[in-house]
């Protein structure tokens, strides 16, 4: 009988509504793919410091040359101020002093084997016997080196202990000192700053 007038339930959208709807999950605009890309296209280097990173790379290698050259002046005179980590401190410097004041058979190595080498091709062509000789001469000569070096690091650690105490740390100074008796007196480097025979301070 009595009928009612239905009414729209579909509430009017405006366009504001639109605006806050969108923005409304992270509170702006999601960016477009191209938009996104072109910002992760910035360079790497912005603009108007790249004679900065010029300039500065500039000053770092003259900076490394000048401390080049100033350790390889320290290495012929000896001046701790300026030498490479690996020979810096009394205990290294009392070391090289050691070693450089006197021979060491180890020091002959070299040379010593190449002499050894020449001698055995001449005895392979005189006789078996003369080559068997120089062999055996040759191994004396290794076991009388290895012996040598031996006694040599015993003396200087007793030396070492006595002259900085018993709490010195003997760390990296046996091959130290074996690379250093290796080497020929005229090519080490630091260079010897003390003669034959003197007795190291």
């Amino acid at each position: 009988m009595f009928s009612r007038r239905k009414t729209d339930a579909s509430p009017t959208v405006t366009p504001s509504d639109v605006t806050s709807t969108t923005t409304s999950g992270k509170g702006h605009p999601t960016p477009r793919r191209k938009e996104a890309e072109a910002a992760n296209k910035r360079p790497l280097v912005p603009a108007g410091r790249t004679g900065n990173s010029k300039a500065v790379r500039a000053a770092e290698r003259a900076a490394a040359k000048t401390r080049r050259d100033l350790e390889y002046q320290a290495m012929v005179t000896g001046d701790e101020a300026h030498l490479p980590a690996r020979d810096r401190g009394p205990v290294r410097r009392f070391v090289r002093d050691y070693v450089d004041a006197r021979r060491t058979m180890l020091e002959y190595m070299l040379p010593g084997v190449l002499g050894f080498l020449i001698l055995q091709i001449v005895a392979q062509q005189v006789s078996s016997y003369a080559y068997l000789g120089i062999l055996i001469a040759f191994y004396l000569f290794v076991i009388a080196t290895v012996v040598d070096e031996v006694l040599l690091w015993r003396r200087l650690r007793k030396l070492l202990i006595a002259k900085f105490g018993p709490s010195t740390s003997m760390q990296g100074l046996v091959l130290y000192t074996v690379s250093r008796t290796s080497q020929i007196r005229r090519t080490r480097m630091p260079r010897p700053q003390v003669k034959r025979g003197e007795h190291p301070s």
